[in-house]
């Protein structure tokens, strides 16, 4: 009897993955939109679409305004709508989204009633006007009512893009000055920014608070020199994001007048060697070059230097000199002209066999230079320290760049801390309190870099954001961890501080309550010489925790739990 039963289950499970398996035959295969792109060049406009697999598409026209429609049956869209303006003559901008549940539609918004061609490749389709295929009526009228004024050409060659409304008070601009890219934007009423890059893909992020741009990403077509669009968008409440798409790495200067943020990007001529301005309204600027191949210094807490440094007599011109083995360099001069710098110039000495990086500064700066040994650079942190009076706050962001942190599926930890760690930043400055950021991006820094960043500047605090991990997909919770050095001296001391943070989460957040934890094995913890705590949000590996984490509303509630706990420890710390 048991031999029969166990047949017929035997057949039954067959029966059924034999049903399934015909079901999920039946099924049309869906194509899924990867990307939608614009094209200029030739004579042609157009867009080019890609889907990992293309399926049946129809396409038609529009008027009132003129559009022309391409619909994808069986196709996904895992996105919002996307509208992106354009520069063209002919195109002024194409949208695209999920237009029914199984149909992604693309239009594109035309001056006029146009003939177009669709191309069909692997893996894209190519949608275009062809001007040389206009009639000779279409093409008179083009010379009056199609014409874009937004493109004028100076005697010298200069093209200028006339200025486009973001808001009712916020506008941008696009020049070509030679090999140079100039964007212009006016800022109107706002007074503070925020500049930062991005890598992989190269981007220039303009963060302005107080504004309200649509929430929908909203894209314009340069095909400049090195800005190839301009993005912008609604980022956070109250933070509106403008984000310059390069073609390559760049160098950008930066200069505010009449009103007028103006970024000048230019294609860096340096061998080896990088800067990086990340700006703050000009105010506690997160400033660095990276050295590639360049080993100065070797260690960690006994750091061994492998350079000499020296200030001239006005302290405006420091020289740094190392044996050439020591880094890959060329002599070039690189002309910065922004409000810190002049130049910096590498001179390599054939005779000595040294090298000299001369920084020709236009304020008084301390320069905190380590090598990263898990990148292979050299990282030369620019820092101006605070008076003992100005209480400086140092927020850091843990992990970044190739250190994620903690990973759950897509997830990583780098990225909750670093939005927690801006949110907290936006909350503090908004107090009037004076902050620095250890990292405003997805980069690389050193841990002990990342300390002795905090000693060079004369921070009062310094706290390190990270969310955990750990086997037991049931452990959640919020805990703090501290060590208190010996030169801390008496008073308010990193167990002080640890305990203000642990309450405050808690309070906050309501998590379950993983107590406070010595730890003098961790750099920012124990290199560091002010009171300093790391606090563990929340666990990755836990449903609970990780849903949470995901929500705009619990990061920001823990980005206020850690404003208050520091607001708290600044009146009590010396």
């Amino acid at each position: 009897m048991r031999k029969v039963q166990k047949v017929l289950a035997i057949l039954c499970i067959t029966m059924i993955a034999l049903c399934m398996h015909a079901n999920i035959a039946a099924l049309p295969l869906y194509g899924k939109l990867q990307d939608v792109k614009y094209f200029n060049e030739k004579g042609q406009e157009g867009v080019l679409i890609y889907f990992d697999n293309i399926q049946k598409y129809n396409d038609f026209t529009l008027s009132s305004p003129d559009k022309i429609v391409i619909d994808f049956e069986h196709s996904l869209y895992d996105g919002a709508t996307k509208r992106i303006n354009t520069s063209g003559n002919m195109v002024k901008a194409f949208r695209y989204a999920q237009f029914e549940k199984y149909t992604v539609r693309v239009v594109l918004d035309v001056y006029s009633k146009h003939e177009y061609k669709i191309e069909q490749g692997k893996g894209y389709i190519k949608v275009y006007i062809d001007n040389k295929s206009l009639s000779e009526e279409e093409n008179s009228g083009n010379d009056t009512d199609n014409k874009r004024t937004d493109d004028r050409e100076d005697s010298r060659g200069n093209i200028d893009r006339n200025s486009i409304a973001l808001t009712d008070s916020i506008n941008v601009s696009y020049t070509a000055r030679g090999n140079l890219d100039e964007v212009s934007i006016s800022l109107g009423n706002c007074k503070d920014y925020n500049i930062s890059t991005l890598t992989q893909p190269d981007r220039i992020v303009v963060d302005i608070p107080n504004v309200e741009f649509l929430k929908d990403q909203q894209e314009i077509s340069i095909n400049g020199n090195l800005v190839k669009s301009i993005r912008y968008a609604q980022y956070q409440d109250k933070l509106g994001r403008l984000v310059l798409d390069l073609t390559e790495k760049s160098l950008f200067r930066v200069n505010e007048t009449e009103g007028k943020l103006i970024l000048s990007i230019e294609k860096p001529v340096y061998k080896n060697i990088t800067y990086k301005n990340i700006i703050y309204s000009n105010e506690n600027d997160r400033t660095f070059f990276l050295v590639k191949d360049a080993k100065l210094t070797e260690g960690g807490e006994d750091l061994k230097r492998y350079y000499t440094g020296k200030y001239d007599s006005t302290g405006l011109i420091y020289t740094v000199t190392f044996p050439s083995k020591y880094a890959n360099l060329s002599s070039a001069v690189m002309r910065i002209d922004d409000h810190l710098f002049e130049s910096v110039t590498i001179a390599k000495n054939l005779v000595t066999k040294k090298t000299s990086i001369i920084f020709k500064a236009k304020d008084k700066f301390t320069y905190e230079i380590i090598t990263r040994p898990d990148v292979n650079d050299t990282a030369i942190n620019i820092l101006k320290p605070v008076s003992n009076s100005e209480k400086l706050v140092i927020i850091d962001a843990g992990h970044g760049g190739a250190e994620p942190g903690a990973v759950y599926g897509k997830l990583m930890e780098k990225d909750f801390n670093l939005d927690i760690a801006k949110r907290l930043n936006e909350l503090l400055k908004a107090k009037n309190i004076k902050t620095y950021m250890i990292r405003e991006d997805d980069s690389y820094v050193g841990l002990y870099e990342r300390a002795f960043i905090a000693n060079s500047l004369g921070a009062k605090l310094f706290l390190s954001i990270h969310n955990n991990a750990i086997g037991d997909p049931y452990f959640d919770g919020t805990m703090t961890l501290y060590n208190v050095k010996s030169c801390e001296g008496k008073g308010f001391n990193s167990y002080d501080f640890a305990q203000n943070i642990q309450n405050s989460l808690l309070k906050t957040l309501g998590s379950k309550n993983r107590n406070l934890r010595e730890r003098p094995d961790l750099v920012v913890l124990k290199a560091t010489k002010m009171p300093s705590a790391l606090a563990e949000i929340a666990f990755l590996t836990n449903a609970g925790d990780r849903n949470k984490l995901q929500t705009q509303e619990y990061r920001q509630k823990a980005a206020q739990a850690l404003c208050d706990a520091i607001i708290k420890s600044l009146s009590e710390v010396k």
